[in-house]
């Protein structure tokens, strides 16, 4: 995508998104963007190349016979067993997950919010009408993995996988390396094939 189709900008290998932000929507040569959760209100500030009346959302593209895979998360809240304030905490969990303050954070800056309910609602309709187009994404989103080692997991998979895609390394020894480094980690054998 990157190297031999150029469908891709080698900025994403950055992971800085607003550089690709700025491909996509400032100077109107993307094609896709991977991140909507921000960028849909970043596209009604005055001044961008391409209109929101331009852009939608959808799922992932997908090989004949798969089907279409997204990570849900970053809508989520949750309060640390170590908290010494966990009610208060709580208190302010359930304001931030409101309707109404929901709501305000969708119509005032387009920032995608998890209560379905807003779906349905005229004047979040006005200003997010890609909106009902994540119904699909939030029910059949993939959880991250479960596992306590979800961000050392994440730490060993990186650079690895950049690795690959920025041609450093073939992709077989990149995920070979990633299954030795997973194999030590987790304590099990992970195959090399």
């Amino acid at each position: 995508m990157i190297h031999k189709y150029k469908v891709t900008h080698a900025a994403t290998l950055t992971g800085d998104l607003d550089v690709c932000t700025g491909i996509f929507i400032d100077r109107g040569t993307g094609i896709f963007h991977r991140n909507w959760n921000y960028v849909w209100g970043m596209a009604l500030r005055p001044g961008v190349v391409v209109a929101t009346d331009k852009i939608w959302v959808g799922s992932l593209p997908h090989f004949p016979g798969h089907k279409s895979l997204h990570c849900v998360g970053g809508w989520n809240w949750a309060i640390t067993p170590g908290s010494k304030h966990p009610d208060e905490a709580w208190e302010v969990i359930k304001f931030l997950g409101s309707q109404e303050i929901m709501k305000t954070m969708m119509v005032g800056g387009g920032y995608t919010q998890a209560r379905l309910s807003l779906v349905p609602d005229p004047d979040v309709a006005a200003v997010f009408p890609i909106f009902p187009g994540y119904i699909d994404i939030y029910k059949t989103g993939t959880s991250r993995p479960k596992i306590p080692q979800y961000m050392a997991v994440s730490d060993l998979e990186q650079p690895e996988i950049h690795a690959a895609v920025s041609k450093t390394k073939s992709p077989k020894d990149a995920l070979d390396a990633l299954a030795e480094k997973m194999s030590k980690l987790l304590g099990v054998g992970i195959s090399k094939k």
